[in-house]
């Protein structure tokens, strides 16, 4: 799957505003997934980079410390991971196509049963998949000392230069894809919840989609769907479960 008709800056990076990654990824949810506008449920990312958009996945250790949870191989590269069992920096040769997330954050996922943050990751990676091929080969082109973040779009953000819009825009459409719009009133509407308190409606998405309480809170934050005036998510005080 390939977006049609998206227009680009010179260096491969779409234009796009952030309600056009919102319907883009409702898009996305709607062809692969359209039970969940039916009834509200979590979507599976794994499956969409696969089957709907024909790259790999796998996991390995990119670091000793989920210093990296996730890259994606736009061409055939060696990027530096971390053996366990020696405990020591080694190298492994990806296939172009491939999306690699950090094996620790998937370990810890299985150890806490909490799957929020490995979705998210996962989602986000599926956003580089389906918009910043271009982009990153493009930019490792002309960039050789960091070609091999531009080629694997390693994940780190501060929004200053292209390639943190990059990391913006992918994380707009795994927050989008994650809990798309129409399933998302679909499903405060079913249990009248529009009233709710804060922290009780931010736990009804949470469940239902299978998010982090932060996925859950600046989704809805973003949509003008909470009563607080916090900008950012604050365990004390909607955590309290």
């Amino acid at each position: 799957m390939s977006p049609q008709g998206i227009t680009k800056s010179k260096s491969g990076l779409p234009l796009l505003t952030n309600d056009q990654i919102d319907q883009l990824a409702e898009e996305c949810a709607f062809t692969f997934f359209p039970e969940m506008f039916e009834k509200p449920q979590p979507i599976d990312p794994v499956e969409f980079i696969e089957t709907g958009l024909g790259f790999d996945v796998d996991y390995l250790y990119l670091s000793n410390c989920q210093l990296y949870l996730g890259m994606t191989a736009f061409k055939n590269i060696a990027i530096p991971v971390f053996d366990m069992e020696r405990f020591c920096a080694t190298k492994a040769n990806i296939d172009a196509g491939t999306v690699i997330i950090d094996r620790g954050l998937y370990d810890k996922t299985e150890y806490s049963g909490n799957e929020g943050r490995l979705r998210f990751t996962e989602a986000h990676e599926a956003g580089h998949c389906l918009l910043h091929g271009d982009f990153f080969l493009n930019a490792a082109n002309h960039t050789k000392e960091t070609e091999q973040n531009f080629i694997i779009g390693a994940c780190h953000s501060a929004f200053l230069t292209e390639e943190d819009l990059a990391e913006h825009q992918a994380d707009q459409f795994a927050s989008c894809f994650l809990i798309p719009l129409t399933p998302l009133k679909k499903l405060l509407e079913s249990h009248h919840a529009w009233n709710w308190e804060d922290k009780h409606k931010l736990l009804l998405v949470k469940e239902t989609f299978n998010v982090s309480w932060p996925t859950a809170f600046y989704r809805l934050k973003k949509l003008g769907f909470l009563e607080t005036q916090s900008t950012s998510y604050n365990w004390d005080e909607f955590s309290g479960y």
